[in-house]
């Protein structure tokens, strides 16, 4: 089981896998955030592969199951976003997506 600890704005959250791709992407995503030696208090969000082609992700007492790593992924990832907004007290935090098409972007 690989586990990796991150700080987005002052949300803590380690991440458990037993799914190295898992693993790769989510610290990509949040590598501006990792924390390698963290001990600290965090929230803990989880995602695994049973070996049955299903996919189980976790974050608190939210938990779910897909039939695809990209699935859960996404469903993870939506959650943890959602926490990490409603975390924040003194910021009002908007999650947002930008797509450059030649000269003009849009957000």
């Amino acid at each position: 089981m690989c586990t990796n600890s991150f700080c987005v704005y002052d949300f803590p959250f380690r991440l458990r896998t037993n799914i190295p791709d898992a693993q790769g992407l989510i610290a990509g995503l949040y590598r501006n955030f990792l924390v390698p030696d963290f001990n600290g208090p965090a929230a803990e969000a989880e995602i695994e592969s049973d070996g049955d082609a299903r996919f189980s992700w976790r974050l608190r007492e939210r938990t779910d199951t897909a039939a695809t790593l990209a699935s859960a992924l996404w469903n993870l990832e939506a959650a943890l976003c959602e926490t990490i907004i409603r975390s924040q007290r003194r910021s009002i935090a908007i999650h947002a997506a930008t797509v450059q098409v030649q000269n003009s972007v849009a957000m």
